[in-house]
């Protein structure tokens, strides 16, 4: 409460943030089997205004709607413009006829959104389109159209950078049981945060433009931005949020390196000195404790050789082609000649998974032609048998090649 109080005294404005909930009230937008597209939105939207709350509390943040309620689309606009927001952001969730579309999508009014006088927002409205569809590639999440122009009436009658993005498409199977539960929700907004902090780090620093251009070459795989506040998406449903600041994980890296260096020379110079004070009882020594001796080295070397193994994994790639709660024969029909097939446990029920490859360019090229036979078919990654996001396994490949 104290900061903005502060910046005002100072005579410099806080940055205002509008975020908006789509739908509401009357209007439930889509819908899913037993929960609608406005109350995802909100409890999404909801979620990000905590993040910002607590990680930038300097930062005001003013929403469209707390509560069911319908706002009229003007009335969403007018809200922004007369709060002189610096940003609007509009949270949606998409439908198609086409059962096999699922991902995400960030639309923004380019310079065409305003035929007349342009629209000097553009560019940032560009940068923080891709920078959310950068967080949700990061994150696993698939992505559909990506970063799309579009005239829509949020996105082209706000004054200020604005973008409208639809989390996941609730008329897939695949992407409907993900957004539907508390977990997919919170992790959705956890990408969502870590994309506006990202803007608020280019914005602030200047380096918007450069950003951009990243986002632009890389078709938004990579931004480039360094030193921003992050949190952990995939850190569970209930559990604490950390904070992780590069240049500080860094700094705390290397002082934690400085004590272990010290530690392992004090027990080296410890361990000499009782070498030295004990060599005249170690000559005296029996046979079995020779024996013993041995026997813990042996079993020391091997856990050392596991420990080695664990270190030299690599995570594996497959394709899950749906969940069952039986295992199948080559020949059922529902594997549609697809094999072989591995089945692996995930809670109740067993996931049906196709390939196995630490290739994930190779993975990537087999999940067009399986998608021919299984539309909602996605990679699942698994590091020995522990199951993590593709974006875990990806992170692990590049730091081993460093």
């Amino acid at each position: 409460m104290l900061f903005p109080l502060l910046l005002f005294a100072q005579g410099k404005r806080p940055l205002v943030w509008v975020i908006d909930a789509g739908h509401g009230g009357h209007d439930q937008g889509t819908k899913g089997k037993n929960i609608t597209e406005k109350e995802i939105n909100l409890k999404v939207s909801q979620e990000v205004v905590r993040l910002i709350r607590k990680h930038k509390p300097g930062i005001k943040v003013i929403t469209t709607r707390k509560s069911d309620k319908f706002v009229s689309l003007a009335e969403r606009c007018r809200i922004a413009n007369n709060a002189r927001a610096d940003l609007f952001l509009s949270i949606h969730v998409n439908w198609a006829r086409k059962k096999n579309l699922r991902g995400t999508e960030t639309f923004y009014a380019g310079n065409n959104g305003r035929p007349k006088r342009g629209n000097p927002n553009a560019s940032k409205s560009e940068l923080l389109a891709r920078l959310l569809q950068n967080n949700y590639a990061a994150s696993g999440r698939p992505i559909y159209r990506g970063v799309r122009t579009n005239r829509l009436y949020v996105t082209a009658n706000t004054n200020m950078p604005a973008a409208l993005t639809e989390i996941a498409f609730i008329s897939n199977s695949a992407d409907a049981a993900y957004i539907t539960t508390d977990k997919g929700m919170k992790e959705t907004a956890r990408m969502i945060f870590n994309a506006l902090m990202e803007y608020y780090t280019t914005t602030q620093n200047k380096t918007h433009t450069k950003t951009l251009s990243t986002l632009r070459s890389t078709r938004d795989k990579k931004s480039g931005v360094k030193n921003s506040i992050r949190v952990s998406v995939n850190s569970g449903g209930s559990s604490p949020i950390v904070v992780e600041d590069e240049e500080t994980d860094t700094k705390q890296a290397k002082a934690a390196e400085k004590k272990t260096e010290k530690a392992k020379s004090a027990e080296s110079n410890t361990g000499a000195k009782q070498a030295q004070s004990k060599k005249p009882q170690a000559e005296k020594t029996s046979k079995p404790a020779e024996k013993t001796a041995k026997a813990e080295t042996k079993t020391a070397q091997k856990t050392s050789a596991k420990q080695q193994k664990a270190k030299e994994a690599q995570p594996v790639f497959s394709i899950q082609l749906f969940s069952c709660t039986a295992e199948m024969k080559q020949k059922d029909k529902r594997l549609k000649g697809v094999w072989p097939v591995t089945f692996a446990k995930d809670g109740k029920k067993l996931k049906c998974l196709y390939g196995g490859t630490t290739d994930y360019q190779k993975i990537k090229n087999q999940l067009k032609t399986i998608r021919k036979k299984f539309p909602d078919a996605f990679i699942v990654a698994y590091l020995g048998e522990k199951s993590i996001t593709t974006a875990e396994a990806l992170k692990i490949i590049n730091e081993k090649k460093k």
